[in-house]
C-alpha cells in the first residue's frame, strides 16, 4: 500500500475503513483523469455512499483532498482533519523533492528513477515500501 496518499473514514468511533484512491492502491479506472478536482470527487463519491456525515482524517497528498471535500461538501462530514493544511499557506515551501516534481523534465526523470530503479536499484519505490513493511513486521510487540 502507497502511503503517499491515504484517507480513513470512521462513521463511528467502533468502525472505520481505509480509502485507497486510483493509482495509490486501488486500480486506476479506464479513462480516470488524475487531477487534484478528480480525486476529490471520486473521495466525495465515496463518502456519499456511506449514508451518513464522517469523521475524515486525510495524511499527505490525500489530506489536500480531504481539504477539498471540507470545502465543497461540508454535508458530508462531521469532522475532518489533515496533515497538509500548510500546502494552503499562499507563501508556503514545497520540500526539495517536491520541487523537483513540480518542474517539467525534472519530475519525470526523478519519478521514473524512483519506480524504475535509475541510480537507485532496480524499483527503489517498491522496495522502499516492501522494506518498511517488513520492518514494521520485524519490530513486533513493545516490550
Amino acid at each position: 500500500m502507497s502511503s503517499g496518499s491515504r484517507w480513513s473514514t470512521h462513521s463511528a468511533p467502533e468502525t472505520s475503513c481505509d480509502c485507497l484512491p486510483p493509482g495509490f492502491g486501488a486500480p486506476v479506472p479506464p479513462g480516470w483523469r488524475a487531477t487534484p478536482t478528480a480525486y476529490r470527487d471520486w473521495l466525495a463519491g465515496k463518502l456519499e455512499a456511506l449514508a451518513q456525515p464522517v469523521d475524515l482524517v486525510g495524511h499527505d497528498w490525500g489530506g489536500a483532498h480531504v481539504v477539498g471535500v471540507a470545502m465543497t461538501r461540508p454535508e458530508l462530514l462531521r469532522s475532518w482533519c489533515t496533515d497538509s493544511i500548510g500546502w494552503f499557506e499562499p507563501d508556503y515551501a514545497w520540500h526539495t523533492l517536491a520541487r523537483a516534481w513540480q518542474t517539467p523534465g525534472v519530475g519525470e526523470t526523478s519519478v521514473a528513477a524512483m519506480t524504475t530503479g535509475g541510480g537507485a536499484g532496480p524499483g527503489w519505490l517498491p522496495d522502499f515500501h516492501r522494506c518498511a513493511g517488513q520492518r514494521r513486521g520485524a519490530l513486533g510487540p513493545r516490550e
